[in-house]
């Protein structure tokens, strides 16, 4: 189940200005969730190949260039269903943290990059990495409490 941070009892966050409460930042669900939802908005193919052909008419001066560029992206669109590799839903929440993002600075939940050490980084990269140190913890918890039990 999907739970709105907003919804939660904000008594359970220590930091008030927070938009995630701080026990949530260790469940691994949460990091899995956002990473394969912010994929699936900025990696599916559908996008990806709009947004390259967007890029490289805005990239160009040649006007027959752009021209050619602005059919190949009218007839692509024309022949491609984006029903089949968008979720509306998902697209706008992460479209509006974005904005959210680019207005106030910071990071927040469901974003496409996040700032870390003065850089930005794509949100299913970080979460990745993420994911694979809280493995790494839980694991040698896990090993530790093994090992001390099994004295």
């Amino acid at each position: 189940a999907v739970i709105v941070f907003g919804d939660m009892n904000p008594n359970l966050s220590l930091i008030k200005d927070s938009e995630i409460p701080e026990f949530c930042q260790v469940i691994p669900s949460r990091w899995l969730f956002e990473g394969l939802s912010v994929a699936q908005v900025k990696l599916n193919p559908y996008d990806a190949t709009i947004r390259e052909l967007t890029e490289q008419r805005d990239q160009t001066s040649n006007y027959q260039e752009k021209s050619k560029l602005l059919y190949q992206l009218s007839k692509y669109t024309q022949a491609h269903d984006i029903n089949l590799f968008r979720n509306e839903e998902l697209n706008d929440w992460v479209d509006r943290q974005d904005a959210k993002r680019m207005n106030r600075g910071g990071n927040y939940f469901m974003t496409s990059k996040v700032k870390l050490g003065g850089k930005e980084i794509w949100t299913f990269y970080f979460n990745a990495i993420v994911i694979l140190f809280m493995c790494m913890v839980y694991n040698a918890i896990v090993y530790i409490k093994l090992v001390r039990f099994y004295r």
